[in-house]
């Protein structure tokens, strides 16, 4: 029988990983323990991992782009392992009960019309509409593994590459305009985004007191309720940062101005 969903993961490699990240991504893993539809899980690695739970597939790339564009080779050549293609990043959360509820229908790709973000300083989240489809979607194995004009990703990639693997916020929405798709309830999103002061998409910086505002700023009000089951997994993550970092934050988000509401508009955080 074929697999509902096969997850790929590539791993933050070991030079640009953290105490902070590692916790995440057992959380991540933990998550996706849960699930209860049939499923396979990828990690993509460039070193050597040991998981009892999932498979750990070795990359010659670094990056996560030239990750899952290997990992598109390797699907080629057996295309009939999963229904659904889904990527993950390894500090970042599904949410099981929405996949289970998904498991046996049809469709081409489904996806959260509105993103959600948890922020770890301050223990709070945001929903957000955006105009593209976001990092983790369900895609049907076929057109996930379309070739397409490369957008974004691989740099291996040169004038094609895979569907899943380009950029979600510049191809998806596009290839899929036409398609048979699907979206989540909007305050029941598949997955959420978890943002931090240390992540590299944040800018790491160790003054982020002063820098990290700003960044939060491009993410919306910040008022929005926990999505996912609360019991566990909220206490959860407030202790990843409680145990490392002290008391939770209270942000005082500087107030847009004109121009970054436009310069957000035209250039804004993936």
């Amino acid at each position: 029988m074929t697999t509902e969903f096969l997850f790929l993961i590539p791993l933050t490699p070991d030079k640009d990983s953290s105490d902070m990240r590692k916790a995440l991504r057992k959380l991540c893993f933990a998550q996706l323990s849960k699930l209860k539809a049939s499923k396979q899980v990828w990690l993509l690695s460039e070193s050597e991992v040991d998981d009892p739970d999932f498979e750990v597939i070795r990359t010659t790339g670094f990056t996560k782009e030239d990750k899952l564009y290997e990992a598109g080779f390797m699907l080629q050549n057996q295309p009939d392992i999963a229904r659904y293609l889904v990527r993950l990043d390894d500090d970042d959360l599904i949410n099981p009960e929405v996949f289970d509820a998904i498991a046996g229908r049809d469709f081409d790709c489904l996806y959260d019309p509105v993103h959600w973000f948890y922020d770890l300083s301050s223990g709070r989240c945001s929903a957000q509409k955006r105009p593209w489809i976001a990092n983790t979607a369900i895609h049907k194995m076929e057109h996930g593994l379309a070739m397409v004009p490369a957008a974004g990703g691989s740099r291996l990639a040169a004038d094609t590459n895979f569907l899943f693997a380009c950029d979600h916020s510049r191809a998806w929405h596009l290839y899929y305009g036409d398609k048979n798709t699907e979206q989540t309830d909007p305050d029941v999103p598949l997955y959420l985004r978890i943002l931090s002061p240390r992540s590299r998409s944040s800018g790491g910086s160790d003054d982020f007191e002063k820098t990290f505002p700003f960044y939060l700023q491009r993410f919306g009000p910040w008022k929005s309720p926990f999505p996912f089951e609360e019991e566990e997994l909220l206490p959860a993550l407030k202790n990843l940062w409680t145990e490392r970092e002290g008391a939770l934050r209270e942000w005082n988000l500087p107030e847009k101005s004109f121009v970054s509401r436009f310069l957000n508009k035209l250039n804004p955080v993936k």
